[in-house]
């Protein structure tokens, strides 16, 4: 863990930019279980640390990866449409899997005015999905999905282009991330990084500003770049 980083003593923080899962929800172990067991079930063998890999980027790239192992594009579309379609049926209570101290967090920074959005790699109806179960969308002034770009995170584009939402400079944005690929995406985009410390996947988070621990460390340092 690397606490306390240096940031610009004179910048002017205006604006926090949240990733969803691994940040809001602890999604992430959830959806590559439920991938590692589908892809068995199609004679598609699979490790963790090939799946780990998938952590962070968009649909688009895990068709790509399913295609690496069947060898073909065409069979690739027809199994993710399959895994998706499961996944409908699995039960899953995005409360029982809110991170810690998140849902304090978001709801202070709402409360106390400040300029909010979301940039997930998620389809657009999965963000709606999370954030109206655990009923946060009311507290994002900009929410952005990877589907919506030719190509997502480490791409910074959706961050560069969720600041131009929220009508702050990117440099005065906070990223709050967790995966190699996001943490990568706001460093380009030119963000201050902070990230959730996450040691159950190969992820390399030394690229960002401050590793903290929890939320609840987060919400500390948030609330003092903020001035709150």
């Amino acid at each position: 863990m690397r606490t306390l980083g240096s940031w610009d003593k004179n910048m002017r923080y205006e604006a926090v930019i949240f990733d969803m899962d691994g940040i809001i929800v602890d999604s992430e172990p959830v959806y590559l279980k439920w991938l590692k067991d589908f892809l068995a079930g199609k004679g598609i063998q699979v490790g963790f640390h090939e799946l780990s890999n998938l952590v962070g980027i968009s649909q688009a790239a895990g068709v790509a990866f399913i295609k690496a192992k069947c060898g073909s594009e065409e069979k690739a579309n027809v199994l993710w449409k399959e895994y998706l379609l499961e996944c409908e049926e699995y039960p899953l209570n995005y409360n029982d899997i809110l991170i810690p101290g998140v849902k304090a967090l978001i709801t202070a920074l709402s409360e106390n005015g400040k300029k909010l959005g979301m940039a997930s790699s998620s389809s657009m109806e999965d963000i709606g999905e999370v954030l109206s179960e655990t009923k946060l969308r009311s507290c994002f002034d900009v929410i952005l999905s990877g589907e919506m770009f030719k190509e997502s995170k480490p791409n910074p584009e959706i961050y560069i282009r969720t600041a131009e939402k929220l009508h702050v400079p990117i440099g005065q944005c906070i990223v709050i991330e967790d995966s190699s690929y996001g943490i990568l995406a706001g460093k380009r985009a030119g963000a201050y990084v902070i990230a959730r410390e996450e040691t159950r996947f190969e992820f390399d988070q030394s690229m960002s500003d401050l590793i903290l621990p929890d939320m609840n460390e987060i919400e500390r340092v948030v609330k003092g770049l903020l001035e709150m």
